[in-house]
């Protein structure tokens, strides 16, 4: 995709979206009735391999952000519980720009990356981050010099888990 002008003099990066998985089963848990288990320990392994892959490159390390986390979590999750990977709300909006404008999130760019994963939680956030790199479209929201801060979201549910990568600058 393109980049996105969404205000005067405001420039949102690339939003890709991308499945990565193979065969195997998922060493995640969900909840026995089937619902979303939010998952904090993929979201540290995200970001550990985010900005692994950023400082191989020069880049200064994204800086974890509980606001931008929170957001994350809640795409997860929006993901998780209608089964849908999608930038895109029903109304045809970029939904994690409603939801920054929403909470007031200052930002020049942003962006966001999706991906779920049906292997084993143990290589999904490093599986994660090399098919985003491998991406021009993602790679631009992993490596953009622009972008300093990220969240990440990772939500479990029936074996598969939703990756959401938010990014702002």
């Amino acid at each position: 995709m393109g980049v996105h002008s969404l205000r005067p003099a405001l420039l949102v990066a690339s939003v890709a979206l991308v499945g990565f998985g193979w065969t195997g089963s998922s060493s995640a848990s969900p909840l026995a009735d089937g619902t979303a288990l939010a998952r904090a320990d993929l979201e540290l392994q995200l970001i550990l391999e985010i900005n692994r892959a950023r400082e191989a490159r020069g880049l200064a390390p994204l800086a974890a952000d509980p606001l931008l986390g929170e957001l994350a979590r809640q795409r997860s999750w929006e993901l998780a519980t209608s089964g849908q990977l999608s930038h895109y709300g029903p109304d045809g909006s970029l939904r994690f720009v409603v939801l920054l404008d929403q909470r007031g999130v200052p930002y020049d760019v942003a962006g966001e990356n999706l991906g779920w994963n049906v292997g084993p939680d143990a290589e999904g956030p490093r599986v994660a981050v090399e098919t985003w790199a491998a991406s021009p479209a993602h790679a631009a929201n992993l490596f953009g010099a622009r972008f300093s801060v990220a969240g990440l979201g990772a939500v479990s549910v029936d074996g598969r888990t939703y990756y959401t990568l938010l990014v702002t600058g």
